[in-house]
C-alpha cells in the first residue's frame, strides 16, 4: 500500500500515467471532458481557485518574506502539480522552473523517497541539482507535498534565483567554472525540513556557503510560505468540491490545455520543417584567471530543427550539437525541457489555462554526449542560460516564420537573445563581505514583430514579467554609483520594425577597500538571434574599465563627469579622463576594482524585422526625437534624409530626397551582390581548402565527430568527399 491518491504508490501512480498517455494520446487515458461538459461554469470557477491559489503565493511573498532581488525583479514562480508531477497552474514570474520543479518531483518518485527518506505531510524538499530537475546552482527549488486524509493528492513548490550561491567567483552564475565543483553551494534534491518549518542544519548550512546568506534564508522562507499557502487554499477547495472532483478535474485541465494546443497550431502554423543553427563563439584564449581545462578558444554550435505535424504536434531537434565541454555553458535535460517550456508558454500557450498539456504536445530529441545533453557527472552548468537563451530564441524566431506562413502576422515576435551578466563581490561601502549578480539583464530587448517595433528594456526569455530593478537597490546592494544607465543610439538590430534600444549601464566604484568584477558577455564575437525578413541582427556584446582614474580630481573641480560609453571615451580621447588601465572589452574578463573605477556593461538590442529601407520615415524620426538614432544612421541604414528643424524644434525629412536616396540604396547592394551559385561555389572552396579559422575548424569537426548524421548533411550540403572532416 502507498502514501499516493487511491494507496497506490507514487511510482504506481506516475507509471499509470505514462501508461494511460502512450496508450490512449490522451492525458491520463482522458478522453471526455466529462466535469467541463457537465457543469463548464463549475469547471471554470474550480481551475479559478487553483490559478488564484498560485498567483496569490507570488504576490504576497514577494513582499513579506523575500530577498531584496527577488522582490525587486520578480525571480520568483510556483505551481501546483498533480500526484505524479505534472503541472496544473502556474503563477507568472520565471515561467521556466514550473517543468523544472515538474521533474523534481518525478526525480523523487522514480528514486523512491516515498520509501527512503519517506514523504510526510509537512515535509520539505529543496533541490538546485541539474541531475535532478534543475538548471544551475543559483536556481533554488521548494517543494511540498499536499496530503488530504493520509494520501499524497498533489504538490505545491516555488522556484526563486539567488544571487549569491557561494561559488569561486562572487555571484550567482560562476563565468570561469570549467567544473561543478567551483559552483557553489549543491542542494542535492535533499528534504530539508518537516512539520512545515526547515531543519536547522539546513539554514546553518547556508549560512556557511553563501557570502549573502540572509538574502538565501529569506528566499527560502518565501518558498516555503508561498507553498503552504498553496496548499492550504488546495485543502479548502477539497472540502468545497470534493476529492473525486478535484482528482478528476486537474487532470481533464491538462487535457483540456493539450488539447487546446493542438487546435491552435493546427490554425495557426502550416505543417513543415523549420531550420537554423547558432553558434556561441567564446575567445577564451590568453585570458588570466582561468583553469587549465578551459585555456582554448571555442566555437561550440547549437542547430535547430523544428517539424510542426499534422496533428499540431511538434517535435525539435538538435542533433548535430556541440559536444559537452569544460566551460558554464552546458545543459542537461531538464534545463531544455524548462527552456521549451518557457518558450512554449509565450508563443503558444499564453492564456490562463497553461499547464503540462502544452507539454505533452512537443517533444525534443536531445542527442547524449553533446552541450544541450551532457553526461559527464561533474559537468559545469552555472550559465546554461548563456546555451538556453539565445536557443530558444532561435526557435522562437523559426515559429514566428510558422505564424507568417499563416498570414498572423500580429503574433510574428522575435524573442531575445543572450544578455550580459556582471558579477562581483568584496568589501561593500558598509565594510561588509558582499557578494551578488547585478541582474538587470532582467529587463532588456525584443526582437522586432510584423507589425511594431520591438520591447525596449522590458523583456527577457526566462521571465515575461520583466524588471530590471531600481539603480537605487543596486547601489545599495554593492558599492557602485551610477553615472548613467541610457539608451546608446543605433544599437537596435534595424529592420523595417526595428528591435529593442540596447542600452548600458556605467557604473562608479564608491566607498570599498577590496572589490572585484567578473563580466561575461554572452555573444561577444556575433549574435545569435538574426533578424527576420531583411532585418538585422543586434550588435555584438561589449564593456568597458577605466583602472586607477582622476574621477576624484574631476568630481572635486565640479567638472562634467562621463554618463555613457561615448561619454567616456571622448573624454580618454581628449585626456580629459585618465586612467592607468583603459579597456574596451568583447569577451570575459575579471578585474580587481577600487573607489573611482569606472565599469561600464552593454545590453544589447534586439533583431530587427524586414528591409530597413521600408520603415515609415515617420518611425525613423521617433527615433530621433527619443535620442534613439543619430541623423547620419538614419540616412546610412534607413535611406532617410532628416533635418533639425530649429524653428519647430522637431526633426523633419525630405520625401524627395528620401525616395531618392533609397532607391540609390538599392542600386548599391544590386551593384555589390554575388549570386547565390557564385558566392556557394566560393564558400566551398574555402572548405575544401580547410581556409576556416583554427577554433571554427575544431568546432566542426568536433560536431562532426559526435553527430554522423549532422557531417553526412553537412558533406551533402557542400558536395564535399564522404571522408572529408576538419
Amino acid at each position: 500500500m502507498g502514501i499516493g491518491y487511491g494507496k497506490k504508490t507514487l511510482m504506481e501512480l506516475l507509471e499509470e500515467d505514462e501508461r494511460l498517455f502512450r496508450e490512449t494520446k490522451h492525458y491520463y487515458g482522458i478522453k471526455e471532458l466529462k466535469n467541463k461538459e457537465e457543469d463548464p461554469l463549475k469547471y471554470e470557477r474550480f481551475h479559478s481557485r487553483l490559478l488564484t491559489s498560485v498567483i496569490g503565493a507570488r504576490e504576497s511573498v514577494k513582499f513579506v518574506a523575500a530577498s531584496p532581488a527577488v522582490r525587486e525583479y520578480g525571480e520568483l514562480v510556483f505551481g501546483l502539480y498533480t500526484p505524479e508531477g505534472d503541472t496544473v497552474a502556474l503563477s507568472t514570474g520565471i515561467l521556466v522552473h514550473v517543468h523544472t520543479m515538474s521533474a523534481f518531483a518525478k526525480w523523487m518518485i522514480r528514486n523512491n523517497y516515498e520509501e527512503e527518506p519517506g514523504i510526510r505531510n509537512g515535509d520539505v524538499f529543496a533541490n538546485n541539482e541539474t541531475w535532478a530537475g534543475g538548471v544551475h546552482t543559483a536556481d533554488v527549488q521548494t517543494l511540498i507535498p499536499i496530503f488530504y486524509r493520509d494520501e499524497l493528492i498533489g504538490w505545491a513548490g516555488g522556484v526563486t534565483h539567488e544571487l549569491e550561491v557561494g561559488a569561486h567567483e562572487h555571484g550567482s552564475m560562476s563565468i570561469f567554472s570549467p567544473e561543478r565543483f567551483g559552483e557553489g553551494y549543491h542542494i542535492s534534491a535533499e528534504k530539508v525540513g518537516e512539520n512545515d518549518e526547515y531543519y536547522n542544519y539546513y539554514l546553518n548550512k547556508i549560512r556557511v556557503s553563501s557570502r549573502m546568506p540572509n538574502w538565501w534564508i529569506m528566499d527560502e522562507k518565501a518558498r516555503l510560505a508561498g507553498s503552504i499557502m498553496i496548499r492550504n487554499e488546495v485543502l479548502r477547495v477539497i472540502e468545497e468540491f470534493g476529492i473525486d472532483y478535484y482528482m478528476r478535474t486537474i487532470r481533464e485541465i491538462i487535457e483540456d490545455g493539450r488539447r487546446e494546443f493542438l487546435i491552435k497550431i493546427k490554425e495557426r502554423f502550416v505543417p513543415g520543417r523549420f531550420k537554423a543553427s547558432g553558434f556561441q563563439c567564446q575567445p577564451w584564449k590568453g585570458l588570466p584567471h582561468l583553469h587549465p581545462l578551459i585555456r582554448e578558444d571555442m566555437v561550440n554550435q547549437v542547430p535547430v530543427e523544428v517539424n510542426v505535424n499534422a496533428d499540431g504536434t511538434i517535435h525539435i531537434d538538435f542533433e548535430g550539437s556541440s559536444p559537452w565541454g569544460y566551460h558554464p555553458y552546458n545543459c542537461t535535460p531538464s534545463a531544455m525541457d524548462g527552456g521549451l517550456w518557457v518558450t512554449i508558454t509565450q508563443i503558444f500557450a499564453y492564456d490562463g489555462k497553461v499547464n503540462d498539456g502544452a507539454y505533452l504536445c512537443v517533444t525534443q530529441h536531445l542527442p547524449k554526449g553533446s552541450i544541450v545533453n551532457a553526461d559527464y557527472k561533474y559537468v559545469a552548468t552555472s550559465i546554461a542560460w548563456a546555451t538556453l537563451i539565445p536557443t530558444y530564441a532561435l526557435i522562437g524566431s523559426l515559429l514566428a516564420q510558422g505564424y507568417f506562413a499563416r498570414g498572423f502576422l500580429e503574433e510574428v515576435f522575435i524573442p531575445s537573445a543572450a544578455n550580459s551578466l556582471y558579477n562581483g563581490g568584496g568589501i561593500n561601502q558598509f565594510g561588509e563581505t558582499v557578494g551578488l549578480s547585478v541582474f538587470e539583464m532582467a529587463a532588456c530587448q525584443s526582437g522586432g514583430r510584423a507589425v511594431m517595433d520591438g520591447i525596449d528594456c522590458g523583456y527577457t526569455l526566462w521571465n515575461p514579467e520583466s524588471d530590471q530593478g531600481n539603480a537605487e537597490l543596486w547601489e545599495l546592494l554593492a558599492p557602485i554609483v551610477y553615472l548613467g544607465r541610457r539608451f546608446i543610439p543605433n544599437s537596435m538590430g534595424h529592420g523595417m520594425y526595428r528591435g529593442g534600444t540596447g542600452w548600458a549601464s556605467l557604473w562608479m566604484i564608491w566607498n570599498t577597500s577590496r572589490f572585484n568584477i567578473a563580466c561575461s558577455g554572452q555573444i561577444s564575437k556575433q549574435p545569435w538571434v538574426p533578424g527576420l525578413f531583411g532585418g538585422y541582427p543586434g550588435p555584438a556584446w561589449h564593456g568597458i574599465t577605466a583602472i586607477d582614474t582622476n574621477m576624484a580630481e574631476l568630481i572635486q573641480k565640479g567638472e562634467t563627469l562621463p554618463h555613457t560609453f561615448n561619454d567616456v571615451l571622448e573624454m580618454v580621447k581628449s585626456n580629459k579622463l585618465q586612467a592607468k588601465k583603459f579597456d574596451i572589452h568583447n569577451r570575459p574578463y575579471w578585474e580587481d576594482v577600487k573607489t573611482y573605477d569606472l565599469v561600464g556593461i552593454f545590453y544589447t538590442g534586439g533583431a530587427g524585422y524586414g528591409d530597413p529601407i521600408e520603415r515609415d520615415p515617420e518611425l525613423v524620426l521617433k527615433d530621433l526625437e527619443e535620442g534613439k538614432l543619430t541623423a547620419d544612421f538614419a540616412e546610412k541604414m534607413y535611406g532617410v534624409k532628416c533635418s533639425f528643424d530649429e524653428k519647430s524644434r522637431k526633426w523633419v525629412y525630405d520625401v524627395e530626397a528620401t525616395k531618392k536616396r533609397r532607391e540609390e540604396i538599392r542600386k548599391e547592394r544590386l551593384a555589390k551582390a554575388v549570386p547565390a551559385k557564385d558566392w556557394y561555389l566560393s564558400e566551398r572552396e574555402k572548405i575544401l581548402r580547410k581556409e576556416l579559422p583554427d577554433d571554427i575548424k575544431r568546432g566542426l569537426r568536433e560536431c562532426m565527430t559526435i553527430s554522423p548524421k549532422w557531417a553526412k548533411e553537412y558533406r551533402e550540403f557542400w558536395q564535399l568527399p564522404e571522408e572529408f572532416t576538419f
